[in-house]
Formats: C-alpha cells, sequence, structure tokens
C-alpha cells in the first residue's frame, strides 16, 4: 500500500495528501510487476533494449488494468502537446482516464547501468544536455502540474543495494556542484521501502521550481536467470 507519511533515520519525506487515482496506480503497478518479471526471465530474457522492455510492460499490464481499473487506461511514447516548446516531452508510460486524454501519472523507464559512453548516471541526469531520468522530472518535461510519478528501474547489472548507494552518491555530486543550472538536495536523494528478491520500491521527494514532486522508484531485478538442477538462480554480475 502506499504511504502517506514516512519517516527515516536518514531523511524524512512528508507526502502530500495522496489521490485516489495515485493510490490506484501505484498499488496496480507493485501488485503486477513480479508477474511481468517472471513472463520476462521466461520469455524475454535476451532482450535488453529498454524501449522494448516497456513495450513489453505495457502489454502485460494493460490487460489487467482494464479488469481491475476499468476507467483507466495505459499507453507508451506518451507526447506532452501542452508545451511543445520543451524538447524530449516524451514519457515512457502514462496513465490516464477514459474521460480525459491528458496524463494523471508519468512513468519514466532507465537501464541500470544506463550503456554507452557517458551515460552511466542517466537515472538521475545526464552531462550531455539531454536530461535524464529524475532530471526531466525536476525540470517539468515530464510530469508537469503533477504530484506524484514514478520512474521504473531495469536492473541488468549488481543489485538492489549496489545502485541505491550509487544514485544516492551521484545526487551528492550534483548537491555540491555550484555549476548546476537546477537546485539539488538531500530531499531528491531515493529512500528504501522496500527490497524483495526481484522487486525494490523506493521513493524520492524531488523539488521544481516552484514546487516539488514525489517519485516512485520501482526497479525490476531482469539479471538473466539460469536453472541449474532445476533450480532457478540469479547470477549477478
Amino acid at each position: 500500500m502506499v504511504p502517506s507519511n514516512i519517516n527515516y533515520n536518514i531523511g524524512k519525506i512528508e507526502c502530500l495528501e495522496l489521490s485516489a487515482h495515485v493510490v490506484s496506480i501505484v498499488d496496480f503497478i507493485e501488485k503486477h510487476l513480479v508477474g511481468f518479471i517472471n513472463l520476462y526471465q521466461e520469455k524475454y530474457s535476451g532482450i535488453s533494449n529498454e524501449p522494448v522492455i516497456t513495450q513489453k510492460i505495457e502489454m502485460y499490464l494493460n490487460p489487467f488494468l482494464k479488469e481491475e481499473l476499468s476507467t483507466f487506461n495505459l499507453t507508451k511514447e506518451y507526447i506532452v502537446n501542452d508545451y511543445p516548446e520543451i524538447k524530449s516531452p516524451q514519457c515512457d508510460l502514462a496513465f490516464y482516464l477514459d474521460s480525459n486524454d491528458k496524463a494523471i501519472f508519468c512513468i519514466e523507464a532507465k537501464r541500470l547501468p544506463t550503456p554507452g559512453s557517458g551515460r552511466e548516471k542517466e537515472y538521475v541526469y545526464s552531462p550531455s544536455g539531454k536530461s535524464g531520468g529524475i532530471e526531466r522530472f525536476k525540470k517539468e518535461i515530464h510530469g508537469k502540474e503533477l504530484s506524484h510519478s514514478a520512474i521504473l528501474g531495469y536492473i541488468q547489472e549488481k543489485d538492489f543495494q549496489y545502485w541505491f548507494k550509487h544514485v544516492n552518491i551521484w545526487i551528492d555530486e550534483l548537491i555540491q556542484d555550484k555549476l548546476q543550472q537546477i537546485e539539488w538536495n538531500e530531499n531528491d536523494k531515493l529512500l528504501k521501502l522496500n527490497f524483495e528478491t526481484n522487486v525494490a520500491k523506493l521513493i524520492s521527494n524531488n523539488k521544481r521550481k516552484d514546487d516539488s514532486i514525489i517519485l516512485y522508484h520501482f526497479w525490476l531485478n531482469l539479471i538473466d536467470n539460469q536453472l541449474i538442477n532445476n533450480i532457478r538462480i540469479i547470477r549477478c554480475k
């Protein structure tokens, strides 16, 4: 379930009062991620491409969505038409209602690690100026006027604890960098909610120009599985 107030010894998040649709969407995502991971390991484990994995998630979730939240819709590559002057306004997944095609919850997807020279920190930000995952929400490229959204992290190497540590180190570096065009602070860091075998759930409170957005971070363990002596094990690189 979605908490409304979260306290940790490394920080504190006072979440905005959650609307019913945010509670429904976050609970829905959390409920079905393990099922998708099982399907991925059985049918799609050779796929590492981020857009293709995201497409498979959208295809997997939509039948459940129609059964459980019949007035909600889920689309991939949602394009924001309201402010075309902003570059790359497309978010990877978005929920919207039958009566209104405007997104009510946006989702960005990122691989961990992000492949390519100079791109290893794109879950958080992009030194190239293209904008990374969290950075896009802080700049309101994604989730403009929304109070809550999410990032899906596709874990393809290491483990949850490794990425939890490194993502927060990258944010620490930005906090110390006085040349950054946007403000980064301690609230931008990720806080743990739950680490299971194949799914991790975290949260952050990310400052924007005039307000902030709560981001749920769902990390999926997509490291290659191998079957040895009829026992499925996970090999971490």
